[in-house]
């Protein structure tokens, strides 16, 4: 409640960096609410599309460090959104209308650095490997549980039928990634702890 509270009391603060802020609540967990990350990502979601971060595909009129900021948010909230449903078995709150990640843009996970010049890191390096992995993993997840959200007690035959097919469809596709990140990484070869933590997790979420 005091968190709330506090994320809530400077009315200054523009909608985009509430969304942002709302989506890194999302990381945060209460014993005395069990869904309180379900809450901030509604947050997220709404404050995002509040400044028509769901549409930054077709927004022509805004600067490229902007229109970055809203493609990354509008990413995370996806991702967010579909590993939350997938870990805690709970609905997704985007649908497939603005729910479909576009191809994926190397520069979502670049950091903006205001025209200056920075050395990264090998481990901001590799952390690119993880990330389009996660990324093109969240795409298949969106069909995923859109399947596994279906009440089959009241699904006709044919609808089961057609139901099953999108199963092994999306089972091949599961089995594709599994095979193209594996192959990914083992040729990365890299040996730092954080990326292949991460990398786990990914695997995690595939299994």
């Amino acid at each position: 409640m005091y968190l709330q509270a506090l994320f809530h009391i400077d009315s200054n603060r523009d909608a985009l960096s509430s969304a942002q802020g709302a989506l890194l609540l999302t990381y945060y967990v209460s014993a005395l609410d069990a869904k309180v990350n379900t809450y901030w990502l509604s947050n997220a979601i709404y404050l995002a599309k509040s400044v028509n971060a769901h549409r930054y595909t077709s927004l022509h009129k805004v600067s490229a460090q902007q229109w970055s900021q809203l493609q990354r948010l509008w990413c995370c909230c996806i991702l967010r959104d579909r590993i939350l449903a997938l870990g805690l078995r709970r609905p997704m709150q985007i649908g497939a209308e603005d729910g479909a990640l576009p191809a994926f843009d190397h520069g979502i996970h670049q950091p903006h650095t205001g025209g200056s010049v920075m050395d990264f890191s090998p481990l901001d390096r590799g952390l690119t490997g993880p990330f389009p992995a996660l990324y093109s993993l969240a795409a298949l997840l969106g069909q995923v549980l859109r399947i596994l959200s279906l009440d089959t007690a009241r699904s006709s035959p044919r609808e089961l039928t057609t139901t099953v097919d999108k199963v092994q469809a999306c089972s091949k596709h599961l089995d594709e990634w599994f095979a193209e990140s594996k192959a990914r990484f083992h040729s990365a070869g890299s040996a730092d702890k954080l990326v292949i933590l991460q990398s786990n997790v990914i695997y995690i979420y595939y299994q």
